[in-house]
Formats: C-alpha cells, structure tokens, sequence
C-alpha cells in the first residue's frame, strides 16, 4: 500500500506543474493533455488503493463499507469520464479544455 501511495503522491506532486503549464499556455493542446493525464493517474492510482485495501481488508484499521466504496469508485470514474471529456474538447479548441473539470463539483453520488 505503501508504494500505491507513493505512484499517487507522484502524480498528485506533479499537478502543480500542470496547473502552471495549462496557465501559462492555455491555446495548447499538448499542455492541456499533461494536465489531464496527471488528473487521470491520480484518478487510476486511487482506484488501485481501493482495490487492494479491498483484497487486503487488514490494512484498514475498519473495513471500508461498500456504500463508501461504490460511491468512492463512482466519484473516481466520473472524474476519468471529465478527463476524456476534456481532451476531446482541447482537440476541438483547448481553451476551453479545462471547463470540462468543473463537471467535478456535481459528479457525485
């Protein structure tokens, strides 16, 4: 567990890079696919935590209820849902690629 933490501290360290990349050039499509595949491995390295403290329950000091979990994992792929949706849309105009991340505030369950 120790390292799926490490790989998601990895993409999570890197976003402030992305963040200023998609700020300083916001026209670009390369710049705007950075930010969405740090957002995606964060995403994909959130599901591998879930997935093993699922097969390792005794890693969890209490299980994790699977109300909680499906709920985690509904929120986690919507936000993969923005990252593909944001990539379309900076192939269309990158611009106004990074609004497809403000569908983040209602995905939820």
């Amino acid at each position: 567990l120790i390292w799926i933490n490490i790989a998601s501290l990895l993409f999570a360290s890197f976003l402030p890079f992305a963040s200023s990349l998609v700020g300083e050039y916001p026209g670009l499509l390369p710049s705007q696919c950075l930010y969405a595949a740090a957002m995606a491995g964060m995403a994909l390295t959130a599901l591998w935590q879930l997935r093993h403290l699922r097969l390792h329950p005794e890693l969890c000091h209490s299980p994790i209820p699977a109300g909680v979990r499906k709920a985690t994992e509904m929120r986690i792929f919507g936000l993969l849902g923005t990252v593909v949706l944001a990539v379309l849309i900076a192939m269309l105009d990158p611009r106004f690629a990074t609004m497809a991340f403000m569908l983040m505030a209602v995905i939820g369950p």
